[in-house]
């Protein structure tokens, strides 16, 4: 907004035809809101998962390669880093954020809930009542979809948020190798 409000104060044509373009770009790029904004262009290669998403944008509802990691474009300019473990404690130790995540190895879904005392890592339950037609919609009792503070067993619990990064394995793998291969779905 603050580069919007300086270029456009200087009533330049220039100026408007520099943020159309730029809007244009991002949007190309997937960087502007939405599914998106998982990766850093909208050129789709290899599906993980043909049905994933409940609702699709613009009907597109699979889990793509380049939907895995910790590399969405506004996690590495807010943690001013594109190293995972650097973007991790970001996320987890310094702002202090719930993450819930997919793994595609083991096809779970799992919540770091740092909110908790002691924070908790859970795989959430499943849903007993999932038709089989959507990923997303196999986990959590409540049939709505897995959130950040979805009931699961509890993994592992962590007294303090710097302790996880070194500290947690899930099936015996380190969480930095679990979130290569894992899409990162919500935090809160």
């Amino acid at each position: 907004m603050e580069i919007l409000t300086r270029l456009t104060c200087h009533g330049c044509l220039s100026n408007w035809i520099f943020i159309i373009l730029t809007i244009t770009v991002l949007t190309e790029q997937g960087t502007m809101g939405g599914r998106g904004a998982f990766v850093k262009n909208m050129k789709r290669t290899k599906v993980i998962v043909e049905k994933f998403f409940n609702v699709g944008v613009n009907g597109n509802i699979a889990l793509y390669e380049e939907d895995l990691g910790l590399k969405q474009e506004n996690l590495i300019l807010d943690a001013q880093s594109d190293d995972p473990e650097t973007i991790f404690r970001y996320i987890v130790e310094i702002v202090g954020l719930n993450i819930l995540f997919y793994w595609t190895e083991d096809r779970n879904f799992y919540t770091i809930e740092t909110e908790r005392d002691p924070i908790e890592v859970r795989r959430i339950y499943d849903n007993p009542n999932w038709d089989g037609e959507r990923e997303y919609m196999k986990a959590d009792k409540s049939g709505n979809g897995p959130h950040t503070s979805s009931d699961g067993e509890v993994l592992a619990t962590f007294k303090e948020p710097s302790d996880i990064w070194n500290g947690l394995t899930i099936n015996s793998v380190h969480i930095g190798d679990v979130l290569k291969r894992s899409a990162l779905l919500d935090m809160d």
